[in-house]
């Protein structure tokens, strides 16, 4: 696998990808995803190559054809944020931790492990081989130098899955003070607001005091909604205004879920609006000046989107499609607002308040000091602390049916939770059944 090997077959299908070319159709999509998993080592000369390369082929046409997700209803979640800056930070800083946790039922989250990052501390995120010339396929030179094995390189043994706590995950950003660049968490929930409540026109139709921040849980690409024409904005953080000239001389940058961004196109054909458009928000981390707390925020139109593959796509237990979002900059590359850092905020301060708030009110804490217990029973009350922070879920969900019957309208994330009730019982019914 480390040398190179004739791949004519990919040649026209990897100069589409490096332009890079929206796919049209299927067919286009599954070219696509041909080039990615010969670049990533996926050669199909074994047995359990090829069947991951039809696994994948398959999901990635599933995405492409918008019939992975389900159920999910963008345009209805759309709610006002309160104009007191305080005020809607910590309302989007909770629902950061309701998204991760996906509204209070899971606590873990799958982290990646990258073996050559273990063992040669080299961090190199990108697929192991490039097309040359001819449609060959070589190793290329960052991974050549560590001459690895073919083992080593194999991205289904290289890359590995485990769960970890989403709490330790979210401490680790929450607490997570200013030096150069203010938190991505925080930089986020600021734009929003300044997005929402900054009385500036939807990019698309024009109307001002139209742009309504999207609650819902799932909201990849659609951050923000204008209520006028069902144009969708989503915001990603990046390191600085210089980062963001380099990808908008790319043109593309590589975002969530495939699925979701497929599913989203396909709703917002449905309503069929002509002004309905899609925008990529670029908000900066590091002040535009030495001195002030000024963060630029850029904005792009989103033109469509390829497939794409990274380090997290080689589970065996779930294939994840991500996206490379084709995109095409807007007001001549000018910052479209920026986003000012209130002088007396205490980023760490209100970080920490919700953080703590939040996993207070939806799990118990030990009763017992770290490492006075065995691993059987520290399993044990893992077990009796998620049931009992799945029966406080559900206590949720009845006083929230409460609400429903007394005629009060309810807000995204509370019907967002009573559409999961079926998944909690199933999960608490398990539990339960293990314990017994």
């Amino acid at each position: 696998m480390s040398g190179g090997f004739n791949t004519g077959r990919f040649r026209s299908a990897e100069r589409r990808h490096q332009r890079p070319t929206i796919p049209r159709n299927e067919a286009e999509v599954i070219d696509q995803i041909g080039v990615l998993l010969a670049k990533w080592g996926v050669t199909s000369k074994t047995e359990t190559h090829a069947s991951f390369e039809g696994r994948v082929k398959e999901v990635a046409a599933n995405c492409f054809n918008a019939t992975i997700v389900r159920n999910w209803k963008p345009f209805d979640t759309t709610v006002a944020l309160p104009v007191d800056t305080i005020d809607s930070l910590k309302i989007l800083l909770d629902h950061n931790l309701r998204q991760v946790t996906k509204g209070g039922i899971e606590y873990t989250k799958l982290e990646t492990k990258d073996m050559i990052k273990d063992t040669y501390d080299a961090f190199l995120p990108f697929p192991p081989f490039n097309f040359v010339r001819g449609g060959n396929l070589v190793l290329s030179r960052p991974y050549k130098e560590l001459r690895l094995s073919d083992e080593e390189l194999d991205p289904l043994l290289r890359f590995t899955y485990t769960e970890r706590s989403v709490k330790e995950y979210v401490l680790e950003q929450f607490n997570q003070a200013p030096n150069e660049e203010y938190p991505s968490h925080l930089v986020r929930a600021l734009a929003l607001h300044e997005a929402v409540n900054g009385s500036r026109p939807c990019l698309s139709c024009g109307k001002v005091g139209c742009l309504r921040w999207n609650s819902a849980l799932r909201s990849d690409f659609c951050n923000i909604i204008c209520d006028d024409c069902n144009s969708v904005y989503s915001l990603c953080c990046i390191a600085g205004s210089e980062k963001v000239r380099k990808v908008f001389k790319k043109k593309s940058h590589f975002r969530g879920s495939y699925a979701h961004f497929q599913q989203l196109r396909s709703l917002m054909n449905e309503t069929n609006h002509r002004d309905s458009k899609m925008f990529l928000l670029f908000a900066t981390r590091s002040p535009a000046h030495q001195r002030g707390n000024k963060l630029p925020v850029y904005a792009a139109q989103i033109m469509g989107a390829q497939p794409n593959m990274n380090s997290d796509s080689f589970s065996p237990d779930r294939i994840r499609i991500k996206s490379n979002v084709v995109f095409k900059p807007m007001l001549d590359e000018v910052a479209w607002f920026s986003v000012d850092v209130p002088n007396d905020l205490d980023v760490v301060g209100i970080s920490m308040e919700v953080f703590h708030a939040y996993f207070d009110a939806h799990e118990d804490k030990p009763t017992v000091e770290p490492g006075s217990e065995s691993k059987g029973s520290h399993c044990a009350r893992k077990s009796e602390q998620q049931i009992v922070s799945l029966k406080k879920v559900l206590a949720q969900i009845q006083s929230i049916k409460g609400k429903q019957e007394r005629g009060i309208r309810l807000q995204e994330w509370e019907l967002d939770l009573l559409g999961r009730e079926t998944k909690v019982v199933k999960k608490l019914e398990q539990l339960e059944g293990g314990n017994g």
